[in-house]
């Protein structure tokens, strides 16, 4: 543990933690001398050893999942692993929550304290994990079109033209503009340019 007054050291050393029914003199054998030990034939011990990894695998995840799920019904035990970036499901209602403000509704508390509480523990903890399983809501206003088309808003950008200058040249040869998404319009982009290079730009169009 870390605090005020302790401190971490990488030297650990679990000898003295060990239950005493284990034995002072106790040594793991390998798998491979525990099936030589009865005979077992080669080809099989490689079969034994894939089985045996992913059976430790399996009951690692379980471990996990039980603690993580156990950890995630109290509010600093959920803040705990979203600082450590683990994946903690919590149902209210039946459903499963995921939003902040659903997060710390089920807890009965604000959602700036359940943040605030998150950031402490990164901290503290000296990680900086992404948070887990909570929806970000992005806004964005850029409009992707179609292959081969471009936005009215993109083109006067992108060939420095005035709102007049543009209208002028979509009027006077007759362009197609198509309604999109967000209230924007797209045009045939080439066809765009070669109206533009027949355009005379010294006419006082206007819309």
């Amino acid at each position: 543990m870390g605090g005020k007054f302790l401190s971490y050291t990488d030297q650990l050393d679990y000898a003295k933690e060990a239950a005493p029914e284990a034995g002072a003199d106790s040594e793991q054998e390998t798998l491979q001398t525990l099936c030589g030990r009865y005979g077992i034939p080669e080809d099989l011990i490689a079969q034994i050893e894939v089985w045996t990894d992913e059976q430790v695998k399996l009951g690692l995840r379980e471990f996990i999942k039980r603690l993580t799920i156990k950890m995630s019904q109290s509010l600093h035990g959920f803040c705990v692993l979203r600082a450590l970036g683990y994946h903690a499901h919590i149902e209210s209602d039946g459903k499963t929550v995921k939003s902040l403000r659903q997060i710390a509704k089920h807890f009965g508390c604000s959602h700036q304290y359940v943040d605030k509480l998150t950031k402490d523990l990164e901290s503290q903890l000296g990680v900086q994990a992404d948070a887990l399983d909570i929806e970000k809501k992005t806004y964005t206003m850029t409009v992707n079109p179609p292959q081969g088309f471009i936005t009215l808003g993109n083109a006067l950008k992108k060939y420095g033209l005035t709102r007049q200058q543009l209208q002028g040249v979509v009027d006077a040869n007759r362009l197609g503009v198509v309604p999109y998404k967000r209230s924007s319009k797209i045009i045939d982009e080439k066809k765009l340019q070669a109206a533009m290079r027949r355009h005379d730009f010294s006419g006082k169009e206007s819309i």
